[in-house]
């Protein structure tokens, strides 16, 4: 069953139809009725059980993805260093604020263990994509690099925001600075990521 955006599909028990907004690497976005939601490509499929009647003919013209080749693996296996380097600094990192009673300190502590954890889920996601053992797709794989690169740029742009605004004492100046020099290395990531998820 050929997937696409726009595209409206019935499910097998014929009582719901549902309607393609986006495709993302292995993630189809749908709607229906009761709302949206996000599943893989081969769940999608398992869910429906035919096109709709109404709708739109697929393109004509598919776009292919571009193949995940040894050299954008590589090139994302680059980042992994600086990316740990940056976890460590964040777990040894003392960062306070200069009234203690703030309400920022505790915003900043949230903060860098949203951060931590991003930059884990992301490590994790990247040596699956070098495991050559690994049982998850490489599209999938690579569907969850660029999930949580998102994300780890959102918790990135939200930690510099908040020590920016407030008045840090501690490790907080040399963490704002690393912060900032860490955001070329994860739009290295993003741009190499993009042309394999994008449609």
């Amino acid at each position: 069953m050929n997937l696409f955006i726009g595209g409206r599909y019935i499910s097998k028990s014929g009582f719901l139809e549902r309607v393609i907004d986006d495709i993302r690497g292995d993630d189809v976005h749908w709607s229906d009725k009761h709302g949206g939601g996000m599943c893989s490509k081969v769940r999608f499929k398992k869910w429906a059980g035919a096109m709709s009647p109404d709708s739109p003919e697929p393109p004509l013209i598919t776009l292919i993805p571009q193949r995940i080749s040894k050299t954008i693996i590589a090139s994302l296996l680059n980042e992994l260093e600086p990316m740990r380097t940056l976890r460590q600094m964040i777990c040894d990192a003392k960062v306070e604020t200069e009234d203690p009673n703030s309400i920022y300190k505790a915003l900043i502590h949230a903060e860098l263990w949203r951060l931590r954890h991003d930059l884990e889920s992301l490590e994790q996601e990247m040596a699956a994509l070098a495991d050559k053992n690994s049982r998850a797709s490489r599209i999938r794989t690579v569907t969850n690099i660029d999930k949580e690169s998102a994300s780890l740029d959102n918790a990135i742009s939200a930690l510099m925001r908040t020590l920016t605004e407030v008045k840090i004492v501690g490790d907080g100046p040399y963490l704002l600075h690393a912060l900032s020099g860490y955001a070329e290395h994860l739009r290295s990531v993003r741009a190499a990521v993009n042309p394999l998820v994008a449609r």
